[in-house]
């Protein structure tokens, strides 16, 4: 439920960093059956691996990480905590991979992981192609 918490959700107008009111902690929606299209269509990268550790998921890693493009993927650092050592070595396991990581926390900065033969500047459009395709925004 750590999504419940730290993702936007705009057709609730839930806000990043605020418990949404449909979340019961530890055990998921109330509301499942009629979610927003956001949070049917939100998967996780821990959802979407085949052979994952239990360290890597979210309430435990304290982030979440997600597949934004073909070269990118988010993590939503849960601001509370520092970053762990398991959120460490996956985005360096990405980066080996051939993907840069962007990490998000809620007060707005931004770090981004470059994988090798990716530049910032390329990484940094990338990005806001991204968010202005799926929020209408920079």
């Amino acid at each position: 439920t750590l999504c419940c918490y730290l993702l936007e959700v705009p057709a609730m107008t839930k806000k990043a960093g605020v418990l949404c009111l449909a979340c019961i902690l530890n055990k998921g929606c109330r509301i499942y059956q009629s979610r927003p299209q956001e949070c049917r269509d939100f998967r996780c990268a821990y959802h979407q691996m085949d052979k994952v550790s239990l360290d890597l998921r979210p309430d435990r890693c304290k982030m979440i990480f997600e597949k934004i493009t073909d070269r990118i993927f988010l993590g939503t650092q849960d601001p509370r905590f520092p970053m762990t050592i398991v959120a460490q070595k996956q985005i360096l396991a990405f980066n080996r991979q051939g993907f840069s990581v962007i990490v998000s926390g809620l007060n707005q900065k931004l770090d981004t992981y470059l994988a090798p033969r990716h530049t910032e500047d390329s990484i940094q459009h990338e990005f806001r192609l991204y968010i202005e395709s799926k929020y209408g925004r920079t």
